[in-house]
């Protein structure tokens, strides 16, 4: 598909599908609404070519793997983050500390992401 084209759909519909392969899938600030990242992290594997790229956000959770938070967003911590992508098949290539938006005008603690399929 060409650059210009946009595609929207619910993730884990667009993911399931079979006979796509891309070289970059791009989640940012949308799995916070995702607990367990295991089945997302396995359909971008699964659509990715080799050498391709899963970018993502999410919010930071410090000690345990994942929790829903006061505002009803997960936060994952960086060990979760890798320990999924490693069963998926995904290489950790950065997992960078930042600020992926801003809540009620402070900074919200986060992770960026980039997933290589190996």
């Amino acid at each position: 598909f060409p650059y210009t084209t946009l595609f929207g759909s619910d993730v884990e519909t667009v993911l399931g599908q079979q006979g796509r392969f891309y070289d970059l899938i791009v989640a940012a600030d949308m799995l916070v609404y995702i607990g367990d990242l295991g089945a997302i992290f396995r359909g971008a594997a699964s659509q990715l070519k080799l050498g391709g790229f899963f970018l993502f956000t999410v919010e930071k959770q410090t000690g345990t793997r994942y929790a829903l938070g006061p505002k009803r967003r997960y936060r994952h911590s960086p060990a979760y983050v890798a320990e999924e992508a490693a069963r998926a098949g995904l290489e950790v290539m950065g997992l960078l500390e930042c600020s992926p938006r801003q809540d009620d005008g402070a900074p919200i603690e986060g992770l960026a992401a980039a997933l290589q399929r190996a």
